[in-house]
């Protein structure tokens, strides 16, 4: 996993993009027989990111893990929080990365966004 320290240097190249889609990490409605639907956090801010469009079309109805190995190049370019999310997305013991995800990664990654964002607002 990635310190907070080796991403503000891994954000040193950062540029300004037009970004119009919200992406749900863990989908919304998994492609069907795949791997089991989320209904009660699946749109939460943990599992949610602003990307472009097009590439929200090509990830689809993916799993997270899928996403992560199938679209690295896209992922490197896109946001923060994205690039976060992706590291995030790892197998846990005996569980398949896209169930961690569901279970503990994505209220983890909120629950550290939103410090960041109440910091920077100063409404700690």
């Amino acid at each position: 996993m990635t310190t907070g320290t080796e991403r503000r240097r891994n954000t040193a190249t950062l540029f300004f993009e037009f970004r119009n889609s919200v992406e749900h990490w863990y989908p919304q409605n998994p492609s069907e027989g795949t791997f089991e639907q989320w209904k009660d956090g699946v749109d939460q801010f943990g599992n949610l990111c602003i990307i472009q469009r097009n590439v929200n079309s090509k990830f689809s109805n993916m799993s997270p893990e899928a996403k992560k190995s199938t679209f690295k190049d896209m992922i490197v370019k896109g946001s923060i929080k994205l690039r976060i999310m992706s590291e995030l997305t790892e197998k846990n013991g005996d569980k398949p990365a896209s169930l961690y995800w569901k279970e503990r990664a994505y209220k983890a990654h909120e629950e550290e966004m939103l410090g960041h964002l109440k910091k920077a607002c100063n409404i700690e």
